[in-house]
């Protein structure tokens, strides 16, 4: 019994994740960690696996089957060379890597380990609710161990969200293109977007300068191809998360 697109309805499926925990809370804790959201707003194209992670009693209905085999090459050591700014881009559950990536620096660099590249970190959701990991986030980057900024974003924002200084506004693909000039993209919405206010856009453009940047980014299709053509417009190194 196959869908439209020639996969099977029923049996045995599999799916891959982008690890979320760091290697460190892997060694001390024992477990990986994985970032999984179910979007209700896709009920017409679930995800087979992921949808069923959330209707599973894990008491009785946990069979759940694993390889016990790490791939893929999207690592700070394969991707970033020797790049003074390292910008990381995530939608959604595109956090995963990137959460994993910065809780591992603070890590070494509360064990003294100096770091050689300064980090900034986009995160977009639709709500202020889906912004997964932010406390963690916000606590690793007031702590400066670390030259690290978290840049949060809402891209469908209530009143509450409008009103809070800390949390950005917009689709990331906007702001980024409101920090460089370039033409924004029509919003259905119709938001401009924003900065949360500790945060100004030469403080940004300053931590993304062309010949010595590279972008990382990981989410939805879309997301992707818009912030690799405006980093090719910006002449900026770019890589991205195949899913």
């Amino acid at each position: 019994d196959l869908d439209e697109h020639g996969n099977p309805k029923e049996g045995r499926v599999t799916r891959t994740y982008s690890i979320a925990s760091p290697p460190i809370e892997t060694i001390k804790k024992k477990y990986l960690e994985f970032y999984v959201a179910f979007d209700p707003v896709l009920p017409e194209a679930p995800g087979r696996l992921t949808e069923s992670l959330f209707h599973i009693d894990p008491e009785v209905d946990n069979q759940i089957g694993y390889s016990d085999k790490v791939v893929g090459d999207f690592t700070l050591e394969k991707r970033t060379g020797s790049f003074e700014n390292v910008v990381m881009i995530g939608t959604g559950t595109g956090l995963a890597p990137f959460v994993s990536m910065i809780k591992q620096l603070h890590y070494e660099s509360v064990d003294g380990k100096k770091q050689h590249a300064r980090y900034t970190l986009f995160h977009t959701n639709r709500t202020r609710e889906e912004l997964g990991y932010h406390s963690e986030l916000v606590s690793i980057e007031e702590s400066h161990k670390l030259d690290f900024l978290y840049v949060p974003s809402i891209s469908r924002p209530t009143q509450h969200d409008i009103n809070d200084p800390d949390i950005g506004i917009g689709r990331v693909t906007n702001i980024l293109r409101g920090l460089y000039g370039m033409k924004l993209l029509s919003d259905k919405n119709q938001i401009s977007p924003r900065l949360p206010k500790h945060i100004s856009g030469k403080q940004l453009v300053d931590r993304m300068d062309p010949k010595h940047t590279v972008i990382l980014a990981c989410g939805n299709t879309n997301m992707l191809s818009e912030v690799d053509a405006i980093a090719n417009a910006q002449h900026i190194r770019f890589e991205k998360e195949n899913w």
